[in-house]
């Protein structure tokens, strides 16, 4: 399998302000597409994200955050990886692979990221 090592988020909603010849302040807010993007980094331990890079096939991840037995999980349903390759830094070092990635809205669950809290979980 492959374990993620390290993983980042960014989210932008493109809010944009709404303004008026003679109105003070804003008239209202303009609703822009949502982005979200990061990198993932993986210990290579097969080929099957390495072959969703290269067939241009989307998958899911679903992490895990947790302290004092409450916790998240952020899901990403359906997110493409852009090209990254599988890197060695040297000997008796792991093999690990980088990529960036986009989400994209899920047609099944109509959503691009979801946050489910849990009041309880064993950690």
């Amino acid at each position: 399998p492959n374990y993620i090592q390290g993983f980042t988020i960014s989210i932008a909603n493109n809010l944009r302000e709404r303004r008026a010849v003679g109105e003070f302040g804003l008239i209202g807010v303009g609703i822009g597409d949502l982005d979200v993007t990061g990198t993932l980094t993986t210990y290579f331990g097969d080929a099957d994200i390495y072959n969703k890079i290269v067939n241009n096939s989307s998958t899911t991840i679903a992490v895990q955050l947790g302290k004092n037995n409450q916790g998240y999980v952020l899901t990403l349903p359906r997110l493409k990886l852009m090209p990254g390759s599988p890197v060695a830094e040297g000997r008796n070092r792991d093999v690990v692979l980088d990529a960036r990635y986009t989400a994209l809205r899920d047609p099944v669950l109509n959503t691009t990221i979801q946050f489910d809290r849990m009041e309880y979980f064993e950690e």
